[in-house]
């Protein structure tokens, strides 16, 4: 019983590293979030609010003239809200 007992901690402990491996991963993998500010409001959120979104979306957000990424108008939108 002792061996059962030691091989299921084992495979225990194996699984766990291996989600702790998967999730690292999928870290990594993940884009890094950029600042957009929302043009109007919508789904992004209120106008010149800023909102943190990811690189596909910002440019999705761009494409519909809904989000601006621009360094620029983000630091606008930023000024706003101080």
């Amino acid at each position: 019983m002792s061996k059962k007992h030691d091989q299921a901690a084992a495979d225990q402990a194996a699984a766990d590293q291996a989600a702790v491996d998967q999730a690292a991963a999928n870290q990594a993998a993940s884009p890094a979030l950029v600042k957009a500010r929302v043009i109007f409001a919508g789904p992004w959120g209120a106008m010149d609010q800023v909102v943190q979104v990811t690189p596909a979306e910002a440019e999705a957000g761009r494409l519909a003239g809904e989000l601006d990424d621009d360094p620029g108008a983000v630091a606008y939108a930023e000024s706003l809200a101080t």
